[in-house]
């Protein structure tokens, strides 16, 4: 089944979150951010004006640029176009091609996207 190409979905209210019941406090010094996928082969099947993804985006952004803000360490994950099957390991066992080498991959979406420095895997 093929996925919409827009999604009209509101992001929860950050304010109406519950409090954390969490018996610790983030410490910047032993935190690190991951991006897992976020690449133009998995974003492209939506519209350029859905605003599920640009929110998502935008949100990303936002994480981002605290987390670069605090001094806390920034690391992606990207899948190389093409791979060979065996090399896909557990990814393969999805029945899923994987990603084409296209001009838009393995970019991720432009507010979000890695910085020199940033780590990738």
């Amino acid at each position: 089944m093929p996925l919409p190409p827009s999604i009209d979905y509101a992001g929860p209210d950050l304010s109406a979150l519950p409090v954390s019941r969490a018996g610790w406090t983030l410490r910047a010094e032993r935190a690190a951010v991951l991006v897992h996928d976020l690449q133009r082969y998995f974003t492209r099947p939506y519209a350029p004006d859905c605003a599920a993804l640009h929110q998502a985006v935008r949100r990303t952004a936002e994480i981002l640029g605290a987390a670069r803000a605090a001094g806390v360490p920034v690391f992606y994950t990207a899948q190389r176009g093409d791979q060979d099957q065996t090399a896909r390991a557990c990814s393969g066992t999805c029945g899923a091609p994987g990603c084409a080498r296209c001009p838009s991959t393995p970019t991720s979406s432009t507010p979000s996207r890695p910085r020199r420095g940033s780590g990738c895997w």
